[in-house]
């Protein structure tokens, strides 16, 4: 039972690190009573991993782990304008900072989903930027080392006050909004992923590519040297199917011949 000290009310959901112990968050208690990051062993052993104070974020959402083994997560509030953060923390503890929203880049983030290109993604309930006169919330990607890219902004006719986000089988982000939409009672959207997520140039001139998309599903990898000319005119280089996880990669020992090379997949 949780005392306060070591945490109150918790909301979200657990979850399971890599060493078999679970991780989770509570609204409140904690040092500041502003909520606690904890990890549970199987037997009960509950220790408080971080107490928010304001400055490094409170009210934190639930965790999401990483490809690196570290947890993800990110507070209603607190921060630089208690307008919320993204945190990290490791197993042991060790709780670093890694956004702290302004308002121009949103505000009350929701909790974070890892997306099938090792990125995390996530919604703020508001925020606004130059040009845009609404307050009606973002999508944003996160990488592991802080970068953030905001990548959607709600308008109110595409809706507006962003709730969570979940991955699709076809590697897609889906959504809802509370509001915004047509009668201005909420929308449902999806978000359609890049299914490239890294190229790299490889000895002898060979590009490695690779991506991601829906979980066995077959695919075919085009190429060809001017964007300008129709699809028609592209090169199947390649006929294959995502893992089970929902990734490729592939080759390309044609480019080092090529001065420009670009790509397309087409999935049936």
């Amino acid at each position: 039972s949780f005392t306060g000290t070591n945490g109150s009310n918790p909301w979200a959901d657990l979850v399971l690190g890599s060493d078999g112990s679970f991780y989770g968050t509570t609204a409140g208690g904690g040092s500041s009573n502003l909520g606690t990051v904890f990890q549970i062993t199987t037997n009960g052993m509950l220790t408080t991993l971080v107490s928010f104070t304001g400055t490094n974020g409170s009210g934190p959402n639930g965790l999401a782990l990483g490809r690196d083994g570290n947890f993800y997560g990110t507070t209603a509030g607190g921060g630089v304008n208690d307008s919320g953060t993204v945190f990290r923390v490791t197993t042991n503890g060790l709780s670093t900072t890694l956004v702290s929203f302004t308002g121009t880049n949103g505000w009350r983030p929701k909790g974070l989903v890892l997306g099938g290109d090792g990125n995390f993604y996530g919604t703020t309930f508001g925020g606004y930027a130059g040009g845009f006169s609404t307050n009606l919330g973002t999508v944003f990607q996160l990488t592991t080392n802080g970068v953030l890219t905001t990548m959607v902004w709600f308008t109110g006719t595409n809706g507006a006050g962003p709730n969570g986000l979940v991955l699709g089988g076809d590697r897609n982000l889906y959504g809802t909004t509370f509001y915004g939409g047509a009668g201005d009672i909420g929308t449902i959207f999806r978000l359609v992923m890049p299914k490239f997520s890294s190229v790299a140039r490889q000895p002898g001139g060979s590009l490695w590519l690779s991506g991601v998309g829906p979980a066995n599903e077959a695919f075919r990898l085009w190429a060809g040297t001017d964007l300008s000319l129709p699809f028609t005119s592209w090169t199947q280089i390649a006929s294959s199917a995502f893992d089970s996880s929902g990734t490729f990669s592939y080759t390309d020992a044609g480019a080092a011949s090529n001065h420009s090379r670009f790509y397309r997949i087409s999935v049936p």
